[in-house]
Formats: C-alpha cells, sequence, structure tokens
C-alpha cells in the first residue's frame, strides 16, 4: 500500500518512537554494564569497542545511562514511552550536573510535565530555569564563576578565514549583537549587494577596528613565514611556507608591500630524522 504524504509523516513519528523506547533499553544496559566493572577505568574503553565509537562518546553515553537510572527517572519514563530520545534526555541531563542527587530529581519532576513536544534547544533552555529555580544559590554562584571566565577566541576555520567569538555576560553580549544587528539591517536596506550575515560581519569588524579617535583603520596583518635550515643554508631550494596561507589564495606580493603588514621570519628547527652526517676531513 502507498501512503501519502500524511501516511508516511505518521510512519516515521511511529518509528522514532520506537528507536526512543530501544535506547531506553540500551542505556539501561550501558548504567548496569558499568555498574557490574570491577575496573571502572576500562569500562568507556570497553564500550567504544563494542560500539565503535570514541572513548570520550562512550564515557558520555555512560554518564547518561547512570543519571537516567538514578537521578532522573521521569526522563528515562518519557525515553522508554517513546516520548524522547537520548539526545533529547542529555539536554535535560547536562544543566543537573552540578546538583544533588535530590535537587536533580526534584527538577527531574518539574521537567516531566514539560517534555512534550520541546526540542532539544528548548529542552536545555526549560531545565536550566528549572535548575535556577531549584538551587538558587548555586546558580548565582555559577554564574559569578562563568562571568568571571569571559573571553574572546580567533579560531583559524581555514580557506583564509578565522572565527573570532567572545564568551560575554549575557546583557553586555546581548546589548553588542543589537547594535550589530540593528546597523547592518539599515545598511541593508540600501545595500542588498551584500547578505544581512555579511553586513553583520563588516559591521562587527568596523566596531572593533576604530582608533581612539573613532574613526576605523585598517587591519594590522602580521605575517609569518617559515622555513627549514636547509633552505635557510641555501642547501635546497624549497620554498618558504606562509602560515595560513596557500599558493593560490590568500595574500598577494603586492599586499605583503603595505604598511600595515609586518612580515615575522622563523626558522624550524631540525628534526632528529633530518640530521645530515657529514664526513670529517680525515676521511
Amino acid at each position: 500500500m502507498t501512503l501519502d504524504r500524511r501516511g508516511l509523516l505518521c510512519r516515521i513519528q511511529s518509528v522514532q518512537s520506537e528507536i526512543n523506547r530501544l535506547q531506553a533499553i540500551q542505556y539501561e544496559a550501558v548504567a548496569a554494564f558499568a555498574g557490574k566493572a570491577d575496573d571502572r577505568s576500562v569500562v568507556a574503553r570497553e564500550l567504544a569497542l563494542a560500539l565503535a565509537v570514541s572513548p570520550r562518546m562512550a564515557e558520555n553515553q555512560i554518564e547518561l545511562a547512570q543519571a537516567l537510572v538514578s537521578r532522573l527517572p521521569e526522563t528515562w519514563k518519557a525515553m522508554q514511552r517513546g516520548e524522547i530520545d537520548a539526545y533529547k534526555a542529555s539536554k535535560i541531563h547536562e544543566p543537573t550536573t552540578t546538583l544533588s542527587d535530590e535537587q536533580a530529581r526534584e527538577v527531574d519532576a518539574i521537567m516531566a510535565t514539560r517534555i512534550d513536544r520541546k526540542d532539544p534547544t528548548g529542552l536545555r533552555r526549560s531545565t536550566a530555569l528549572a535548575v535556577a529555580k531549584v538551587d538558587p544559590d548555586g546558580y548565582a554562584h555559577r554564574c559569578k564563576r562563568r562571568r568571571a571566565q569571559r573571553r574572546v577566541e580567533l579560531i583559524p576555520k581555514g580557506e583564509g578565514m578565522v572565527k573570532l567569538s567572545a564568551n560575554l555576560p549575557i546583557e553586555v553580549g546581548v546589548a553588542a549583537y543589537t547594535r550589530i544587528d540593528a546597523e547592518a539591517r539599515r545598511r541593508r536596506k540600501t545595500d542588498t549587494t551584500k547578505t544581512l550575515e555579511q553586513h553583520r560581519a563588516d559591521v562587527f569588524a568596523e566596531l572593533l577596528l576604530k582608533d581612539t579617535s573613532g574613526l576605523t583603520v585598517g587591519p594590522k596583518a602580521e605575517v609569518f613565514i617559515y622555513m627549514d635550515v636547509y633552505t635557510w643554508l641555501n642547501l635546497n631550494t624549497k620554498p618558504a611556507e606562509m602560515a595560513g596561507v596557500s599558493s593560490r589564495t590568500g595574500l598577494h606580493r603586492p599586499a605583503l608591500r603595505e604598511p600595515c603588514v609586518t612580515l615575522s621570519r622563523h626558522t624550524a628547527p631540525i628534526a632528529r630524522s633530518d640530521v645530515v652526517l657529514l664526513p670529517s676531513a680525515s676521511a
């Protein structure tokens, strides 16, 4: 029998519910397997080999399984009924890891009335609110600690791009994004050649590159050029390597002559396998 689109959607939901119930059985077995181990240090490695996953992923499964059967019984029951899968269950588990068993069960009881029809992001947000309600003092302490951990990160993305991100207090981050978004939307009305995301990125960079007088200055690049010792001594003709720039893209020769570019030359050390023994004069 050929199903229409509505029938196919119902089948998809039915299959997903069955998968959720099977995951509940699997995670119960994982918790029992970990509980019977004589040496807890090898449990994750054994599970990783059995499931062909990384040890870290196996550790996460064990942690979630143990939490479901001991600290989050209502969440586990929801899995057994087929309402949520392991991924959604993890979004309830993660915010409760800092709580005592008793507090975790309180949050679990609250979430039992909120699970229905929420996506993973909604579940995590709702759980975080429940955690703040159950443990207000601990939540305030964790907020203070997280604020002390604010930082900026520069992450290479390859192909001539990097990612610049910041962990900020919520009121600062929201205010900063609102300013960037408002200016990007204003520019988008008169310049439709760029997407809204491109405008946001440009506004973000321009705001960061303003000098003390409020004028936007060009970025100053610091280019690192690496060459091995043999090239440095003219013993071979291998080209030097420019960090983050391929032979086809990136900075071009005229750009390297700009006053805003600083060139730094580094000599790579000789690896043990690269050492060449020259014959002595008496040989």
